[in-house]
C-alpha cells in the first residue's frame, strides 16, 4: 500500500491533490518509503505542486544527507515504485488510502496508550489520539462555488425549511424566522429563571414541526421533563395531569401523537456527560430505533464537561471547550432528511449581577465567556418582581449571528401550561422602561415553588 501511495503522489493530480495533506512521514514505516515521501514533501514546499518521477529520482539521488548504504536501497526501491501499475479508480484509492492512515494512526495510539498508562499519566490523552486517528478522512466537500450556486442561494433565502419557529412572532422575526440548523442557541438566565421551562417550549415547538428532538437531562428525571412536555401538547397545567382520568389524557394524546416529530429524552447524572457519550448515543439511536434528531436539546451546558480538558483545567476553560464541541457537533451531524446541520439548543447560567437587570449582557454569564464567544444566538431571560405578578418576562438578545437584531421583546409567560405568547407592544414598551430603573444590588430569585423549572 506504501508504494501505492507514493506512486499516485507523483503520478495523479487528481490524488495528489486530495491525499498529500493527510500524510506524513511516520506514517510509512519502510525507512526508504519515508525518504522517498520526504522528497515528495520538500519538492511540494519549495515548488507548490506535484512532483514527477525525474524530480524526486534526482532529489534522492543528489541527497548529500543520505549514506551510501541507504541510498542505494532507496533507489531500488523508488525504481520499484515507478514501475508500479497505475490505479485508476481514485476514488477507490482514497477509500483505501484514508483506511490506510487510519490503520497506521491507531497502530501508534495503541503503542502510545500503552506506555502512558504503563507511567500511569491522565488517560484523556488517550482518548484524542483515538478520536483524532478516527477523525482522518478526506473531504470531499469543497465548499459553496458562489459564482455558479445563485439557484441553491437565492433558494436557502427563502425556504422555510432553513428555521424552525418557536411560535413567537417578535422572538422568531428578530431571528429571522426562527431558530436555525447549524447551529448553537442558547438561553441565559439565573436560577429559577425558567431556563428550563424554555427549553422545553422550544422542544414542544419542534415536534410541532414534525421534527425529531433528542432532549438530554442533567438535571430532571426523564418523566419529569415528559410531564411539562405533555402540559405544553395536551394544553392542561402541569397540576392537571394528575387529576385528570387516564382515558381523558388518552384522548388528548391520540390526537396529538399523529402531528408531532418524534422524541427521545435520555437523563444522565450532572458532570458525567460529553459530547463523545452524545455521538455514541446518536449512533446507537440511529441503529437500535432508526431514530435521527434535526434537534438536540441539552439541560444544561453548565453541567456537562468535556474528553479535551485535562483534569488540571479550570471552568472557564472546560466550559468553553464544551460549548465548542456542542457547535461543532451542530455543524456536523445530518438531520432526518440527510442535511448537514442540525440545531442545539442548551442554556447557561448568569451570576448574581443579572437579577432584574434589563443591562444584563455577556459579561453576567457565570460559567464563561467563551460559551457566550461560541454560540451563535444568545437569549437571557429577565424577570421584575412586578413582571413575576404579571406573568411577564424580557426576552434580551445579547448574541444574533442569525440577523444582528438585538432588542428587548417582553413575551406573557404560562408556566402552568409551559406556554409563552408574544406581549402588547404598549406593555413591552412599560416594562422595560421599567426594568431599567431596577436596582441589581437585591438578589431577588425565582421561585415557582412545585413547578422547579
Amino acid at each position: 500500500m506504501e508504494e501505492t501511495i507514493l506512486n499516485s503522489l507523483m503520478s495523479s493530480d487528481a490524488f495528489y491533490s486530495k491525499a498529500y495533506s493527510y500524510l506524513t512521514e511516520d506514517l510509512f514505516k519502510s525507512a526508504e518509503n519515508s525518504i522517498i515521501f520526504d522528497a515528495i514533501k520538500n519538492y511540494s514546499t519549495e515548488y507548490q505542486k506535484r512532483p514527477s518521477f525525474k524530480e524526486i529520482g534526482l532529489s534522492i539521488k543528489n541527497d548529500p544527507n543520505l549514506n551510501h548504504n541507504l541510498k542505494t536501497s532507496t533507489i531500488e526501491t523508488f525504481k520499484g515504485i515507478t514501475k508500479d501499475e497505475k490505479v485508476s479508480n481514485i476514488d477507490f484509492l482514497l477509500d483505501k488510502t484514508e483506511k490506510w492512515i487510519q490503520k497506521q494512526k491507531l497502530t501508534d495510539s495503541v503503542f502510545k496508550a500503552a506506555d502512558i498508562i504503563k507511567e500511569e499519566r491522565e488517560f484523556n490523552p488517550i482518548i484524542e489520539m483515538f478520536e483524532s486517528a478516527l477523525k482522518t478522512t478526506f473531504n470531499n466537500e469543497i465548499g459553496l462555488d458562489y459564482s455558479n450556486s445563485e439557484d441553491q442561494r437565492f433558494s436557502y433565502y427563502k425556504s422555510k425549511e432553513t428555521f424552525t419557529p418557536l411560535g413567537i412572532e417578535s422572538i422568531d422575526k428578530a431571528m429571522g424566522g426562527g431558530v436555525r440548523p447549524a447551529s448553537l442557541f442558547l438561553f441565559g438566565g439565573s436560577s429559577h429563571s425558567g431556563k428550563t421551562m424554555a427549553k422545553i417550549y422550544s422542544t414542544c415547538n419542534f415536534l410541532l414541526k414534525k421534527e425529531n428532538v433528542l432532549y438530554i437531562s442533567l438535571e430532571m428525571p426523564e418523566l419529569e421533563i415528559s410531564k411539562r412536555i405533555d402540559a405544553n401538547l395536551l394544553g392542561v397545567t402541569i397540576n392537571e395531569l394528575g387529576v385528570i382520568d387516564n382515558s381523558t389524557l388518552k384522548e388528548k394524546w391520540e390526537n396529538v401523537k399523529p402531528n408531532i416529530g418524534e422524541l427521545i429524552i435520555k437523563e444522565y447524572g450532572a458532570g458525567s456527560f460529553n459530547v463523545l457519550k452524545l455521538k455514541a448515543l446518536l449512533d446507537d439511536l440511529k441503529s437500535k430505533k432508526d431514530f435521527i434528531p434535526d434537534a438536540i436539546v441539552i439541560d444544561y451546558l453548565g453541567l456537562m464537561t468535556t474528553h479535551r480538558a485535562s483534569m488540571q483545567s479550570n471552568s472557564y476553560e472546560t466550559l468553553g471547550k464544551v460549548a465548542e464541541d456542542l457547535h461543532a457537533i451542530s455543524k456536523e451531524v445530518h438531520d432526518s432528511k440527510g442535511n448537514k446541520g442540525i440545531k442545539v439548543v442548551s442554556s447557561t447560567q448568569l451570576n448574581r449581577s443579572a437579577y432584574n437587570n434589563s443591562e444584563a449582557g455577556m459579561e453576567t454569564v457565570s460559567e464563561s465567556m467563551k460559551i457566550m464567544m461560541t454560540a451563535d444566538v444568545t437569549v437571557l431571560l429577565i424577570s421584575s418582581d412586578q413582571m413575576r405578578e404579571n406573568n411577564q418576562q424580557i426576552w434580551k438578545f445579547v448574541k444574533n449571528r442569525y440577523t444582528g437584531d438585538m432588542r428587548n421583546h417582553m413575551v406573557y409567560t404560562d408556566f402552568p401550561r409551559v406556554q409563552y405568547s408574544d406581549a402588547s407592544e404598549e406593555d413591552s414598551s412599560n416594562t422595560c422602561s421599567e426594568l431599567e430603573s431596577i436596582s441589581t444590588d437585591v438578589d431577588t430569585g425565582l421561585d415557582f415553588g412545585k413547578l422547579n423549572f
